[in-house]
């Protein structure tokens, strides 16, 4: 009787380990959900979020303009790359300032403006 009382408590515990852990929009199996839907917090059939204008590139370089007018005067746009990401087109913003520094500022699809990073 302790050893099916013992089987069954570590059974339990182990049981609701797994349950508190993930879950519907949570930190499941597939790691933290965008948005949280969907079991595991996943993308997939219960995604919420596909509804989005996609930024062309003159929005994405009109948008780190903005940027650089308001927070660092001096800085000039020198290239501009874009590559495909799961959600759409990510932008990748190459600006030098006077003295020959290079930074980069990334545009998501959503068009959120991410930066300045150090050039490699």
């Amino acid at each position: 009787m302790k050893k099916l009382t013992l089987i069954l408590g570590t059974l339990a515990l182990t049981t609701a380990f797994a349950f508190a852990h993930g879950g519907w929009g949570g930190y499941g199996m597939m790691g933290q959900g965008y948005g949280g839907y969907g079991p595991g917090g996943c993308f997939g059939a219960y995604n919420q979020n596909g509804d989005f204008k996609q930024l062309t590139e003159e929005e994405a370089i009109k948008k780190v303009q903005d940027v650089l007018k308001e927070n660092f005067k001096g800085y000039e746009i020198v290239n501009t790359e874009k590559f495909k990401m799961p959600m759409g087109t990510m932008f990748e913003v190459e600006v030098k300032d006077a003295a020959g520094n290079e930074f980069e500022f990334h545009v998501n699809p959503f068009g959120y403006v991410m930066g300045p990073f150090v050039e490699r």
